[in-house]
């Protein structure tokens, strides 16, 4: 299950040199746009050089109301390995999948 934390570490680990541009997603289907982002330990403030629909230009959001994040980069997916994930079957995986249950879920 994802938690707040896990949102707080994604972007608090954000890699210097990866594009800090996106959407955030809220539990009630807001879409935030953003080309930049500083976190504290429960918020995350989202800015933008152009004011949205309203005519903000910063917005806040709490870690526990994300429900998604979406990304406009063509970065390889191996760069986010900076920020944690790893292709499956490198043994970094949580659980292990016997080879018959790989096999099962192949075909």
């Amino acid at each position: 299950m994802l938690t707040p934390e896990s949102w707080r570490a994604l972007f608090q680990n954000w890699p210097e040199d990866m594009e800090r541009r996106g959407f955030v997603l809220s539990k009630q289907g807001e879409s935030i746009g953003f080309d930049d982002f500083r976190v504290s330990n429960g918020l995350l403030l989202l800015g933008r050089n152009a004011p949205d629909a309203s005519g903000a230009r910063r917005a806040f959001i709490a870690f526990d109301e994300i429900a998604l994040v979406k990304l406009p980069t063509i970065a390889e997916l191996s760069q986010f390995q900076r920020l944690g994930f790893q292709q499956p079957g490198t043994g970094n995986a949580h659980r292990t999948i016997s080879p018959e249950a790989r096999t099962r879920q192949t075909v």
